[in-house]
């Protein structure tokens, strides 16, 4: 007797996992766009293939059931080399369990920018507000070329790093990402495929609506998609 494997399909499209499709239904839920596998790179020498683009969030997306599998070298590489339509890569394990009163997060690779000198810096390239007081202060007390030489600070060649940032979904047209706490705040890897609830929040209806529809949705027997 014969056992074949029962396709997933959800949207029109023939998923690798049903974790992979249960996410689906959640982009859907929320009205965020996605695109499945929509195409390979190559990422310092090593094909990657993402499994999700979400382009109205300029994001890659992973999924992955078993943190083994999660490369972080080809991780940081893309999001600090990605194309310009996309600013980070968002990792997403299992659909998170609901209960009363907490808030799902999940994690993100961030590239973020800060400075040869030292000083320190924010994302896109600019000094935060701490050095650029201490900058301008400094400048308004020295004399030429000194003040020339602090001026550097906002000229100086910027250099791209990447971060492990804590997000949770919002529930806003089309979707939204919001940071949440410090970066590289996680102690595990698998903390970061499946982060832990927080208790201090309550998750928005909306978005506690696409968990459940992504959690509920059948594909076992050949169906397809949320009930």
């Amino acid at each position: 007797m014969a056992i074949t494997p029962i396709e997933t399909k959800y949207a029109g499209c023939k998923f690798r996992s049903r974790l992979e499709a249960r996410w689906a239904v959640f982009f859907d839920t929320l009205g965020i766009k996605w695109q499945y596998e929509p195409q390979g790179y190559v990422v310092n020498g090593k094909p990657y293939l993402p499994d999700f683009r979400l382009p109205d969030l300029k994001a890659f997306v992973e999924v992955k059931g078993d943190a083994t599998k999660l490369d972080f070298k080809v991780l940081t590489d893309l999001a600090e080399k990605s194309p310009r339509d996309t600013l980070f890569v968002l990792i997403l394990g299992e659909i998170p369990a609901h209960e009363e009163n907490t808030l799902p997060t999940h994690a993100m690779f961030s590239p973020v920018f800060d400075w040869r000198s030292g000083v320190g810096g924010e994302l896109n390239g600019r000094p935060s507000m701490e050095v650029a007081d201490q900058a301008l202060t400094a400048m308004r007390s020295l004399e030429e070329p000194a003040r020339s030489a602090v001026q550097k600070l906002f000229d100086h060649e910027r250099r791209q790093t990447v971060v492990c940032q804590r997000v949770m979904f919002m529930p806003t047209d089309g979707g939204h990402l919001f940071p949440l706490g410090p970066a590289n705040a996680f102690s595990s890897v698998e903390e970061i495929l499946n982060p832990p609830l927080l208790r201090i929040f309550r998750t928005a209806p909306v978005v506690a609506a696409a968990y459940e529809a992504a959690r509920s949705a059948r594909f076992e027997h050949g169906e397809s998609g949320a009930r």
